[in-house]
């Protein structure tokens, strides 16, 4: 079964987060927004059990992919702030550019948990998933996003929690 539609969406949704912080650093907005977060999640269960994949694993999956996005925005922070780096005037706006995108995404990436769902459910394909997954982190810009990104496909025994 091919991983790489799910990493290639898993790593389009990491591309998108500088411009995420660009525009949270601009606007001084907290990092973490538990209320979006939750109403992420709350709104993908359902679609999720319907596709086959049950609702509290597709809630560690989409939770492992925000924290990614933080992890990001972190580093980014953290750098422009040693930096004392000013406003970006290229930063797209949230609500009309990029959050669009982010939530293009997502049905997407139900669909391929879906479809991939016979063998990140099988534990036998543990070492496959993990030797697969290392393609995300030498794709993005930062490695603990990935690995964080990639924690619920990789988690051993875990990461099939709530078959």
């Amino acid at each position: 079964m091919a991983l790489e539609p799910l990493l290639d969406l898993m790593a389009q949704r990491l591309a998108l987060m500088p411009d995420v912080a660009r525009h949270k650093w601009n606007t001084a907005t907290a990092i973490e927004d538990l209320p979006r977060e939750q109403q992420i999640i709350d709104g993908l269960k359902q679609q999720a059990e319907a596709l086959g994949v049950p609702a509290a694993w597709a809630e560690r999956f989409f939770r492992a992919q925000i924290e990614a996005a933080k992890v990001i925005q972190r580093e980014q922070f953290a750098r422009w702030q040693a930096a004392g780096q000013g406003r970006w005037a290229d930063a797209p706006d949230l609500a009309t550019v990029i959050r669009p995108r982010l939530d293009a995404l997502t049905p997407r990436l139900l669909r391929e948990l879906a479809l991939t769902w016979p063998a990140l459910s099988d534990p036998a394909q543990h070492a496959r998933l993990t030797a697969a997954t290392t393609r995300l982190e030498s794709g993005t810009t930062s490695a603990a996003a990935a690995r964080a990104a990639a924690e619920p496909l990789t988690g051993g025994s875990s990461s099939t929690q709530g078959r």
